[in-house]
């Protein structure tokens, strides 16, 4: 039987300064493919990441485990980072779209390619290094040699003839540059404002940066020069800089970060995206983009500052286990578990990504464009620009569409409509009751009658209110911009209305059909073994159904993306762990899994229900965090403990790891008990892991996992984890 992960359950962090904190992992329930707002909001606050990259209004990240992650502006696709991309070790950000260095040495890129600029050459020889400029990309071979495809309308793909012993690339919007091992920089491509004009004798080279329209070298002695575009500033370097370790060029703006860990930015101040945070001190690493600058600190965590429009300058944080998403065609909202909202896109919110709802406020919620609306447990309904009428009671659902119109269904049956469509002021159709469940698309509604019969009003310009004749037994609606979609009980799929994406033209022999949703020219399925069907225009992989998916139990579509909600935790409890279980949950709660799952966490307490059981906790109960202390036989000893079972199911594991920088873990007690002391894999630091019964704990351990540095050795940063499996 394969192992059933439980995951990692807590990391404990101990600084000079003995400071602590906890760390939890969040599932995330979601996804989505196409084009739109980033579609899994990462935590990017966690403290593991090693590189970042700014493009035009979006921010992307490599993470400590070769996973990179996307936010801000998503409208080509350029925050879609391909489902299971990993082993990345380098990325870097064009205007739209993204490039990514495996470690075998080969390229993967993603967003826009009008230009040819995300098709990666086949028979590439093993790549060092990538840049990203506007629409075309660069890359350093591993022999020196340096290789460009995508817009060569400058110039900026012709790589100069000859050109050899290359150590790094820079594509900037329409230039290239190039630095050899001798110091010295090559430059070609569009030279309007003198950006690839390299300044006579300029040796002594060590890093390159290409901006929009300027061009900045870092030399080996710390200091900076640049050339080119200066109408903001960007290359007037700041008198008496030195001791600079890295660069970045922005559209008009620079950035260096300096071997003391401080940062300094120049250039047009616009949106104060050269308004370096008083006090930031640790960085590591610097990413201008656009309009915006993104700086790497030396725990991993990142500091944005600058356009915030998109959401590209706020350091998002994960969304785990909503039970509901809503897709507009620049906003998508989530809705949790406890009844709070969390929305990214153009939600109107400063810096486009966070709460619009606190916990309990929500029921459903519905997004069409950046309109948004929220039906409330008290039957009200609330929203932005999505003209609800004033006194609005008793609903039970909502539906927005394009144009702030919308309807919502009232606990009696009948329907009130509001806003406007093209065809002027909407009401809902006179007489219409008797209604289960209501569509809005671009300019129209629908609504389902109990008899399995459909109503549609609004604009019909393109036949999507023109309901198919004899069309009966239909148990759920979807409405895009132009179309309109109906599945029926028997399984299979009615469409009507624009087809000038193919959105009408669903798979032969679709049956099996449990829902719908609709895009603005695409058309979503859902079948009842959880897989999902997708048809229409695809030009930004809306319809390319990632391989791979698990069980999906809910879908939505909006603009041109394309979101799933499904269970994390989906296989069934098994063996011991299903009988302990049995007695933990009721039955109804033992046939869902999001509930009983052994990855489900119901009581919220960042433990899931494996480790729950492994640990001898109440998985409904919320428990406290494990016993975390900096003390010890030694000063600045780091201790974690907590409590397990005493006897655990043959082929459970439960495993006590070591790191220091969160790029390599390794076990500090193989097994559980072991009881000495032994050097950790560093040879820096001491650990050991002790267990003794528990008084009256019915045979339960108390485990202590210390870590500590020799007597006079120095200190260093040192993490613990817990990891644990079930059978």
């Amino acid at each position: 039987m394969a192992a059933r992960s439980g995951g990692w359950a807590a990391a404990v962090l101990l600084t000079m300064l003995g400071f602590c904190r906890v760390e939890r992992a969040a599932a995330v329930d979601f996804l989505g493919w196409g084009a739109g707002p980033p579609v899994s909001w990462p935590d990017a606050g966690r403290g593991d990441i090693r590189r970042i990259a700014a493009g035009t209004a979006y921010t992307a990240a490599l993470r400590a485990d070769g996973t990179v992650i996307a936010w801000g502006d998503n409208t080509l696709g350029q925050c879609s980072v391909p489902i299971g991309l990993s082993g990345v070790t380098a990325i870097a950000a064009g205007e739209r779209h993204l490039v990514a260095l495996l470690a075998n040495g080969s390229a993967v890129a993603w967003g826009d390619n009008s230009k040819g600029q995300c098709s990666v050459p086949a028979g590439l020889p093993p790549i060092a290094a990538v840049s990203a400029g506007s629409a075309h990309t660069v890359v350093l071979l591993a022999d020196g040699g340096v290789r460009a495809w995508g817009d060569n309308s400058k110039g900026q793909c012709t790589v100069p003839a000859g050109l050899k012993d290359v150590t790094a690339v820079s594509a900037g919007w329409l230039h290239t540059l190039a630095l050899r091992n001798d110091g010295t920089v090559t430059a070609w491509g569009d030279n309007a404002q003198g950006q690839r004009v390299v300044p006579a004798g300029l040796a002594g080279v060590r890093a390159i940066s290409a901006g929009g329209k300027h061009s900045v070298v870092l030399k080996q002695d710390g200091t900076v020069q640049a050339w080119g575009a200066g109408n903001g500033g960007q290359t007037t370097v700041p008198a008496g800089l030195t001791g600079v370790a890295s660069i970045s060029a922005g559209w008009e703006h620079t950035v260096a970060v300096k071997e003391d860990g401080t940062v300094a930015a120049w250039g047009n101040r616009l949106y104060n995206r050269t308004a370096v945070p008083n006090g930031l001190n640790g960085a590591t690493a610097a990413a201008a983009g656009d309009e915006h600058t993104a700086v790497l600190k030396n725990d991993g965590t990142l500091v944005l500052f600058g356009y915030n429009a998109y959401g590209q300058s706020t350091v998002p944080g994960g969304v785990s286990r909503p039970r509901a998403i809503a897709a507009g065609s620049r906003m998508t909202l989530a809705l949790r578990t406890d009844g709070s909202v969390f929305a990214w896109g153009a939600t109107g919110l400063r810096g486009g990504i966070g709460d619009i709802a606190g916990p309990g406020a929500a029921v459903q919620i519905d997004a069409e464009d950046g309109i948004w609306a929220m039906l409330k447990s008290d039957g009200t309904v609330s929203g932005r620009d999505a003209n609800v009428p004033v006194g609005l009671a008793g609903v039970q659902a909502m539906v927005v569409g394009g144009s702030g119109h919308g309807a919502a269904l009232k606990k009696n049956g009948t329907v009130t409509a509001w806003g406007y469509t093209l065809d002027g002021p909407v009401t809902a159709p006179a007489g219409l009751d008797h209604v289960t469940a209501l569509a809005a698309g671009g300019q129209h509604a629908a609504a389902l009658r109990d008899d399995g019969t459909v109503v549609t009003w609004g604009s019909n310009e393109y036949g999507q209110c023109t309901v198919p004749p004899g069309l009966t037994g239909v148990r759920g609606l979807a409405a895009g911009t132009r179309h309109t979609a109906a599945v029926k009980a028997d399984g299979t799929v009615v469409v009507w209305g624009d087809n000038l994406a193919g959105q009408r033209e669903m798979p032969p022999g679709l049956t099996g059909v449990t829902a719908l949703a609709a895009g603005a020219m695409h058309t979503v399925a859902l079948k009842e073994d959880g897989t999902v069907v997708a048809w229409g225009g695809n030009q930004f992989g809306q319809c390319t159904v990632p391989a791979g998916l698990k069980p999906v139990i809910g879908i939505a579509a909006g603009g041109n993306a394309t979101f799933v909600l499904f269970r994390s935790v989906g296989e069934p409890a098994e063996g011991y762990y299903a009988a302990w279980a049995a007695t933990q949950f009721s039955a109804e709660q033992m046939a869902d899994p999001l509930i009983s799952g052994s990855e489900a966490d119901p009581d919220g307490d960042g433990w899931s229900n494996a480790f729950e059981y492994l640990l001898h906790r109440t998985p409904l109960t919320p428990d406290g965090a494990p016993e975390m202390t900096v003390s010890g036989e030694w000063p600045h000893n780091l201790t974690l403990g907590f409590i397990r079972r005493g006897e655990l199911p043959e082929g459970a594991v439960l495993l006590i790891e070591e790191s220091q920088y969160l790029t390599e873990w390794k076990s500090i007690a193989m097994k559980i008990g072991s009881g000495g002391w032994m050097p950790n894999p560093y040879g820096s630091t001491y650990s050991k892991v002790t267990e003794e019964p528990v008084a009256g704990g019915g045979g339960d351990l108390r485990v202590t996992a210390l870590s500590s540095y020799p007597h006079g050795g120095v200190a260093t940063l040192r993490f613990l984890r817990l990891k644990g499996w079930l059978p």
